[in-house]
């Protein structure tokens, strides 16, 4: 880390690789603290699946003497809508959440990056545990590579998290169906707007602002490397979402987030048994409870509770973001005049 001349504290540099629904945010958070340089770049800017071409870009910034204290990978494959999409681009899924980690990781190991943050996913488990706390890192993914019923999405993401052996300084953090005040077609509350059939099993979930609390302090204060469970605490239920859809329907409706004839009753809530039953989905989805007890045991950040008050808060912002970005575009419109 450089020093920063007027603070006298240290800056970390960090790198972020993918610029899209997580990766943008967690640039936006992470550059707010002065502390932080961080550099963001797309796919478009830097062919970085090319593990010699992204080798030769970490050399050009070492070379004008910016040299990264953190690699976090944000890039990867979800799917335009879902992770249906996925078993129809198998090749390219897993390249992309499979390959790519490891190329990332094998480049900052080679350009002495001291660490290397893999975004990854929770999705690799299904259905719960006995006394219901949740499977901790210690447990084998019963959803992931070598399970026949799993989605191509979850083998590849299991994929992934092998391949980042214990030989990198790397960091792998499970998150699972990221949910927030942004408004965002990636974002769980935008997906959820969009449905009308719904599964009404229990699930984590990650509180955006847990995930980028949680990343900001691990890069001020290092935990041990390995794989953490980053979910919010609490459970997550799709019908207390929908409960709060129709506690908030005059206000989602008036700013086109739902038909103006929606109605509460007219969605249907499936157990797990009767959705699959209906064939309601391509592939086979991943719901599960993780816990968040090594994470929190860090003492790096205190966890959010998801339950029905959090979920009517944040979908109250989320409809104010939806406004504030139509007001933005409407005055930049203005501005051009």
């Amino acid at each position: 880390m450089s020093e920063n001349s007027e603070l006298n504290s240290p800056i970390t540099k960090v790198l972020i690789v993918g610029k899209g629904f997580i990766g943008s945010q967690l640039s936006n958070f992470l550059a707010a603290d002065e502390n932080f340089e961080v550099h963001a770049v797309s796919s478009e800017q830097v062919n970085y699946r090319d593990y010699n071409l992204f080798l030769d870009f970490l050399t050009n910034y070492n070379s004008e003497g910016t040299s990264f204290d953190a690699i976090i990978n944000c890039s990867g494959y979800t799917g335009e809508k879902n992770v249906d999409d996925a078993e129809k681009e198998k090749e390219l899924v897993w390249l992309l959440n499979s390959v790519l980690p490891t190329t990332l990781a094998s480049a900052a190991q080679a350009n002495n990056i001291p660490s290397f943050v893999n975004i990854s996913s929770g999705c690799i488990f299904t259905g719960y545990n006995d006394d219901k706390s949740g499977y901790d890192e210690e447990v084998v993914p019963n959803f992931g590579l070598f399970e026949p019923d799993s989605s191509w999405y979850s083998k590849t993401k299991h994929a992934g998290e092998l391949s980042l052996t214990s030989s990198f300084n790397c960091y792998n953090l499970r998150i699972r169906m990221p949910f927030g005040e942004i408004y965002h077609p990636k974002n769980v509350i935008s997906k959820m707007l969009g449905y009308t059939k719904i599964l009404t099993q229990p699930n984590s979930l990650t509180y955006l602002y847990d995930l980028f609390n949680f990343v900001y302090n691990m890069l001020i204060q290092p935990p041990p490397f390995g794989i953490y469970n980053v979910v919010s605490s609490g459970t997550f239920s799709s019908k207390e979402l929908f409960e709060v859809f129709d506690d908030n329907k005059e206000q989602l409706i008036e700013n086109n987030l739902l038909p103006k004839d929606w109605k509460l009753h007219d969605i249907t809530f499936y157990s797990e048994e009767q959705f699959y039953k209906e064939n309601i989905t391509v592939a086979k989805r991943s719901n599960c409870i993780l816990s968040n007890k090594v994470a929190s045991d860090l003492n790096l950040h205190k966890f959010t509770t998801v339950d029905k008050e959090f979920l009517d808060k944040t979908v109250k912002s989320y409809i104010a973001d939806k406004k504030g970005q139509e007001e933005s575009i409407i005055q930049l419109g203005d501005k051009d005049i």
